[in-house]
């Protein structure tokens, strides 16, 4: 039984119904409804409230595995790379090796990588060289959180960088850093304010995926 299933059986049950759930996560019942036909991925903060109100324990939901002929991976987006601006044209055309798919908590999420390039985050025993698995951040999260490795996205003008940084919460707003032994690669981005998601300097910074693994291809 996948989550779809679990909840739509928990609606056949008396004094169950579509609006009522809705209103228990805080949603619209179209929003139910588009979870339901898999076009609206479920947030992590809504399982507790859906079994609260189903008054179901919530299932341990087994992730199957794939086929051994099969390939299972994720498509890589592009590269990470320390003050590389690129144009909103820029198409990453590379032909990367199969990054394999995370199985486990994540299974069913959207999951995608980047080319780490340079030692942004070689402390924390990510190198040059090395594919950051990512699934979207407040896919991962519901909230910010101190100590997640994120990859970053800064845009100024038509103007785009995309990094790997460590992130840190500071009171309402958010600091980014390389956590690097290059000592080009000391600086981190500020972000007084984490609800309107710009930095000190005035770029739009955009958290684009929490790093739930790394790929080493040898």
């Amino acid at each position: 039984m996948n989550i779809i299933e679990w909840i739509e059986n928990g609606l056949k049950k008396e004094g169950k119904s579509r609006k009522g759930l809705a209103s228990a996560i805080g949603r619209s019942p179209s929003a139910v409804t588009e979870l339901l036909r898999g076009k609206r991925k479920l947030q992590i903060d809504e399982i507790s409230k859906i079994a609260k109100y189903l008054e179901e324990a919530v299932p341990t939901f087994g992730a199957a595995k794939p086929e051994r002929t099969s390939i299972v991976h994720v498509p890589v987006r592009g590269e990470a790379a320390p003050d590389l601006w690129r144009g909103p044209t820029y198409i990453y055309d590379d032909s990367p090796a199969q990054i394999p798919i995370v199985l486990g908590e994540f299974t069913m999420s959207e999951q995608f990588a980047f080319r780490v390039i340079g030692n942004q985050l070689d402390k924390r025993k990510i190198h040059s060289g090395d594919y950051l698995i990512c699934v979207p951040y407040f896919l991962a999260r519901d909230r910010y959180c101190t100590g997640d490795i994120v990859v970053v996205e800064r845009q100024d003008h038509d103007l785009i960088e995309t990094t790997c940084r460590e992130l840190v919460v500071a009171g309402r707003g958010l600091e980014l850093w390389f956590r690097s032994t290059d000592p080009r690669l000391q600086d981190r981005i500020d972000i007084p304010d984490f609800e309107t998601m710009r930095s000190g300097d005035g770029t739009e910074v955009r958290i684009i995926g929490k790093v739930i693994a790394r790929f080493s291809p040898l």
